[in-house]
């Protein structure tokens, strides 16, 4: 029976490798072949044969089904590749057709035969985007991906899947990584460009809330911002800035906070400088309260998260000087005035100490120092009128009559309706008092 089998074997390939081969040559072979196997069924070469039979005449299904019984028969890669091929183009085929759920049906199972070749995940990804089943393509792909390496069209379908279920910044992600392979790829470009776009009309939704006197409404629409891109260091600091001046200074914190051990070089100033501004905004908060001990402590957390804004020396200098601590005011607001020179609030605030100093002086009868502090306080302020009395009234003392003249004179043409000002001890003052202030920054 094996020598028969083998007759009808040979008598088909005779059909099938004539050059002249009609479609009734290749039915005909087909039925040999089908005989040899009814003799021989365990020869897995009349499966094989029998099943490119059924392929060239385009009957995929049948060549599927004698592949797979010679692959049964003895597997082999080679076999499971071209079982893998077939059920592929079935696939393909019922794509064409618009028969999306059987194709996917077909390309799964090539796929699950040969887990090695990117062209049946790719194909098993186009089919899923058709039905809109991104989840299904963006897995297909990245698995096409893993098999085959990164490429810049495969990221930007992933963009394209990513997108569609509304994770846009995932997207970006992937069309990012798309112009790090291919710089100037179209639909990358494309991508980055209206992500930006969008970006952008969020935050100038931001700031009108803000021009409106809404800063906390401006942090939430931020909310959508960061959806699109997360990672942007510069909107998680607009926000942080933000929620600040909506006097949310401690949730500014606690993001802030979490995205420091993240950032590096301009970043990280960029962030330690928004937290500065925020530990000012709770140290002022308990300076309110009276509590100028927490005040102080918020004060050298900010000062030591950015040295370099005078405005927060200035603000614990204040601290120091509710406290009494006279020395260490004075030392904050000249290096808020190192700092900034010139700067007239902190002038202000030295030529207060410098008087309060001066009228203990005063008081205490050593008026050649008191002369000297209050010299100081009108170096500082020259158009306060207070100071220019006192420093007077300590001149009379020490006989130095023209420099009490030209203070009394001076006084005069600053406040021409109360020349007559007189002495004040430092408790009961009303000169005006120079209170911590916030900054007005949010970027």
């Amino acid at each position: 029976m094996s020598d028969a089998a083998e007759a009808h074997y040979q008598d088909a390939l005779t059909l099938l490798n004539s050059p002249e081969a009609t479609e009734d040559d290749v039915a005909q072979a087909i039925g040999l072949l089908s005989k040899a196997i009814f003799l021989a069924p365990k020869v897995q070469k009349y499966y094989i044969h029998r099943g490119k039979a059924y392929f060239g005449c385009c009957d995929i299904k049948s060549a599927i089904s004698n592949y797979r019984r010679a692959y049964v028969l003895n597997p082999s890669p080679e076999l499971a590749e071209s079982i893998g091929a077939l059920l592929n183009c079935q696939g393909q085929l019922l794509m064409r057709m618009g028969q999306l759920a059987e194709a996917d049906h077909w390309l799964e199972e090539a796929c699950e035969m040969v887990r090695s070749n990117p062209t049946f995940w790719a194909d098993r990804a186009s089919c899923a985007m058709r039905m809109e089943e991104w989840l299904t393509a963006l897995h297909m792909l990245e698995q096409t991906m893993a098999v085959a390496g990164p490429s810049a069209p495969l990221h930007m379908l992933c963009a394209v899947s990513q997108k569609a279920m509304g994770n846009v910044a995932a997207g970006l992600k992937h069309a990012e990584s798309a112009l790090a392979l291919v710089p100037d790829y179209p639909g990358a470009l494309a991508y980055v460009h209206e992500t930006q776009d969008t970006v952008g009309k969020i935050r100038m939704a931001a700031t009108d809330q803000v021009l409106r006197g809404k800063p906390t409404d401006g942090a939430n629409v931020l909310l959508a911002a960061l959806a699109v891109a997360p990672n942007s260091v510069e909107l998680r600091c607009k926000r942080a800035a933000l929620l600040r001046l909506g006097g949310h200074f401690e949730d500014a914190l606690v993001e802030l906070e979490a995205l420091l051990p993240t950032v590096t070089g301009q970043h990280r100033e960029m962030v330690r400088r928004q937290m500065a501004l925020a530990y000012n905004d709770r140290g002022l908060a308990r300076f309110s309260q009276g509590d100028f001990t927490a005040s102080l402590g918020a004060f050298n957390m900010a000062i030591e998260a950015c040295p370099e804004l005078p405005l927060i020396f200035a603000n614990r200098g204040d601290c120091y000087r509710e406290k009494g601590e006279i020395q260490f005011a004075m030392s904050d607001y000249q290096q808020a005035l190192a700092l900034r020179p010139d700067d007239r609030h902190t002038l202000l605030r030295l030529a207060l100490v410098y008087d309060a100093l001066g009228t203990q002086f005063f008081n205490s009868g050593n008026f050649e120092r008191a002369m000297e502090e209050f010299t100081k306080a009108v170096e500082c302020a020259p158009d306060v009128a207070p100071y220019r009395q006192h420093r007077a009234e300590a001149a009379l003392r020490v006989e130095d009559f023209g420099m009490a003249f030209e203070d009394y004179r001076a006084m005069i043409s600053i406040d021409p309706e109360n020349p007559a000002l007189t002495m004040r001890n430092p408790t009961t003052s009303a000169l005006p008092v120079w209170r911590a202030g916030r900054s007005p920054e949010i970027d």
